[in-house]
């Protein structure tokens, strides 16, 4: 639960991997302050640069289906515990546990289920 409440509050951010545009300083301060949680996403993703990744992906991709960020982060602590390297018995793949057909389906072939960013861009 305490995950969950680490995106709370951030909708309008701007996505930290768009290089032409500024990075949104309440958005920052917010993951800054998740980052020094001691019982926070440290504990799953001990990479700070891959905690970042993973919740700035979240709430772009949450924002943009239209999701709450908190249900996206809960869906990836049941089905992956936030490992991103993650393979079911059914080979589903990555934090959210996409199956490989929907890279098809999705019309994204050329895509990685195991990059966080396709892997939270299909799961939504």
């Amino acid at each position: 639960m305490m995950l969950a409440l680490l995106i709370v509050g951030l909708p309008g951010a701007l996505p930290a991997s768009a290089a032409s545009q500024e990075r949104d300083p309440a958005l920052r301060q917010r993951l800054q302050a998740a980052l020094a949680e001691p019982v926070s996403l440290a504990r799953k993703v001990p990479d700070p640069d891959e905690r970042i990744e993973i919740l700035e992906a979240v709430h772009r991709e949450a924002t943009r289906a239209q999701l709450p960020p908190e249900m996206v982060l809960a869906v990836i602590d049941v089905e992956s515990g936030f490992q991103r390297y993650a393979v079911s018995r059914a080979n589903a793949q990555g934090l959210m546990q996409i199956m490989r057909f929907w890279l098809k389906e999705l019309d994204m072939p050329g895509h990685a289920l195991l990059d966080i960013q396709d892997n939270i861009r299909m799961g939504c």
